[in-house]
């Protein structure tokens, strides 16, 4: 694996602004652009979705989504569940396989929330966690049981003083999507992470002689995916 710049990284993040409406926007089979750890051992799931309008993938989490299928080539459509939904990324998953011939289609109608690159970040650091809750019973004689209940994590950026956006953002307590690439020259693809996460503490530093620094604190609203592509 070849090491990469720093240099090239970016920072991307929804704005504060009202979702707008989509209807029946297509999908993608992404499968092979995902690698989780779960359920254990690592396995890569086969069958996923996103949306194929990169400018649309970060769905609103307040708004129902309707999702179609379609099995013979678009000809007739009917709803559909899937196993699970994956708003930060405007993405869901099935655990069994999709049928292959003719290649199952799907549509997704829904809202989503506008996303751009948020200017003056120069370093961001991600550090989710899975929280860990003893469950141990009387009597304990062997070991120590416990469950794994939630994920969850911070995201810290740093950045250029440019405007009171984010002070404005963090008051205002509005869930965001937030992009880490750690390659933004090949956005909207390329390797990065996804997450939904609010605002929860911002400080400004401003010093003689150095520019004006500002250090942002995301607290996670959803799990934070790996996209390698």
């Amino acid at each position: 694996m070849t090491a990469m710049a720093g240099k090239k990284a970016g920072f991307y993040l929804t704005n504060n602004t009202a979702s707008v409406a989509f209807a029946q926007e297509a999908m993608t089979d992404v499968s092979a652009n995902r690698f989780v750890g779960f359920p254990t051992p690592a396995v890569v799931l086969r069958s996923i979705y996103q949306i194929t309008n990169s400018a649309k993938r970060f769905w609103d989490p307040t708004v129902a989504l309707t999702m179609e299928e379609s099995l013979d080539s678009a000809v007739s459509w009917h709803a559909v569940v899937p196993d699970s939904v994956e708003s930060a990324g405007g993405r869901f998953v099935f655990i069994a396989s999709r049928q292959a011939a003719p290649a199952a289609m799907y549509r997704v109608s829904g809202s989503y929330m506008p996303w751009a690159n948020a200017g003056g970040g120069y370093e961001w650091q991600a550090a989710p966690q899975v929280e860990v809750l003893e469950s141990t019973e009387f009597p304990a004689t062997s070991r120590t049981h416990t469950v794994n209940p939630l994920n969850s994590g911070q995201v810290q950026v740093k950045r250029w003083w440019l405007d009171d956006t984010m002070r404005a953002q963090m008051v205002a307590g509005a869930q965001m999507a937030l992009i880490l690439w750690l390659d933004a020259t090949a956005q909207p693809a390329g390797p990065r992470w996804e997450a939904f996460a609010r605002l929860k503490a911002g400080a400004i530093k401003v010093a003689v002689g150095a520019l004006h620094t500002e250090d942002l604190t995301f607290e996670l609203d959803s799990q934070l995916t790996f996209i390698s592509s």
